[in-house]
């Protein structure tokens, strides 16, 4: 059991198997140099399981927090006032080794702000060096984004197309990596450079600075804007103070339902169309962990409704906008017992997730102010709660 909880090894069928069989592995330290986790990238070409796989969620490892190197790099990112953000192990392994020591990678994942903010204590400036290609310029524009939002600043190093620090540096080696770096550019021309319509970039480097709450920062990005295209500093700053305002629409029930339902919705729409099946809800579901207040109070309803007729409990909108969540989702006759019990697991885990979260939030506030008693009992909560998710199969 404790096995499995560290994700070192998984149950399927009934059956315990090795998480990470057939992978190279990487192991993951804490900041402080604590062993927390594993990455393991697929060994065999012919596989058709993911190229990279972490370890799960556990009491000690949360992947959105945690970045690779940051141990190692940490001193180097504080004494040289910025980070070198690469994209896997091996760009962050090899640049390491090449003599940049400066450099991490977020975990496999979107860079987070959770991770950010654990940066911005030993830097506030970012080095994007991503792949070259046109899912890489997608992310810098993503990291650029957030990076600024978070009231930090960036430039980006886009290599040659085809190639990422691990094998331009493999290739071509150190000397040729720094003499680079005479290519970085800011968000500004990195944004104008881009391929696309003029003026469809400019908007789109609008929204990011939009975002942006410190001041100068704000200031210098739209000079810097102005400067290189030309267009009036006052008309740029007119433009994201623009406020599109319009009457706010308040969600409604009789809304054309659009794409697959929620679960939520689902379990509801099941419910009225098979009220026999209300029992199972009831035994296997707290509708209090509903997070949408509406759709609560309707299953609430619903399950104090059972044994009568309970369409008389809901109104004619509401009827309407289950209907519609019916006939969209059409389920076999067969397998409506299924899919209420794949709802309800949806939705347990979903709720499993967001307590977790609130969990290691609180755990951050209490590391932070030394409380070693309330840190100790979070702990354990957080240990229980995994515990309940991963027995009842949620996690």
């Amino acid at each position: 059991e404790e096995i499995i909880l560290s994700g070192l090894c998984k149950k399927t069928d009934g059956e315990v198997i090795d998480t990470f069989r057939d992978r190279l592995m990487f192991p993951l330290f804490s900041s402080r140099g604590e062993p927390i986790a594993f990455g393991g990238r697929i060994i065999s070409p012919e596989s058709q399981a993911p190229k990279y796989l972490n370890s799960p969620q556990t009491i000690l490892f949360n992947k959105s927090r945690e970045v690779f190197g940051l141990y190692q790099a940490k001193r180097e990112i504080s004494s040289k006032d910025y980070v070198i953000l690469t994209e896997g192990y091996l760009d962050v392994i090899t640049t390491y080794q090449q003599g940049f020591k400066n450099v991490i990678a977020p975990l496999g994942t979107a860079l987070t702000e959770a991770q950010l903010r654990r940066l911005s204590h030993l830097t506030k400036k970012v080095l994007i060096v991503f792949d070259s290609d046109e899912a890489g310029l997608k992310a810098t524009k993503r990291a650029f984004s957030l990076i600024y939002a978070n009231n930090m600043t960036a430039r980006a190093l886009l290599l040659p197309p085809g190639e990422d620090p691990d094998t331009f540096l493999r290739k071509r080696g150190a000397e040729a990596f720094r003499s680079q770096f005479k290519k970085v550019k800011g968000i500004v021309e990195f944004y104008l450079s881009l391929k696309g319509e003029r003026v469809e970039k400019i908007k789109e480097l609008l929204a990011v600075i939009k975002t942006i709450s410190d001041p100068i920062i704000k200031a210098e990005l739209l000079r810097e804007l102005s400067e290189k295209t030309g267009i009036s500093e006052q008309y740029l700053i007119e433009e994201i103070g623009r406020e599109r305002k319009g009457p706010k629409e308040r969600p409604t029930l009789s809304k054309k339902p659009v794409g697959l339902p929620k679960p939520e919705e689902l379990l509801i729409a099941l419910c009225i169309d098979h009220p026999e099946q209300l029992k199972i809800v009831k035994d296997s579901l707290n509708p209090d962990i509903i997070d949408n207040p509406m759709l609560r109070d309707i299953l609430k309803r619903l399950l104090l409704a059972e044994g009568s007729t309970i369409r008389e409990h809901l109104t004619e909108e509401e009827l309407s906008h289950f209907s519609s969540v019916s006939l969209r989702f059409d389920v076999d006759e067969e397998a409506v017992e299924k899919n209420i019990i794949d709802c309800v697991k949806k939705i347990k885990g979903k709720n499993i997730r967001k307590r977790l979260k609130e969990i290691e939030m609180e755990i951050r506030m209490a590391e932070k102010e030394g409380d070693e008693n309330l840190l100790s009992d979070l702990q354990k909560r957080l240990q229980e709660t995994l515990k309940e998710g991963v027995n009842e199969g949620l996690l």
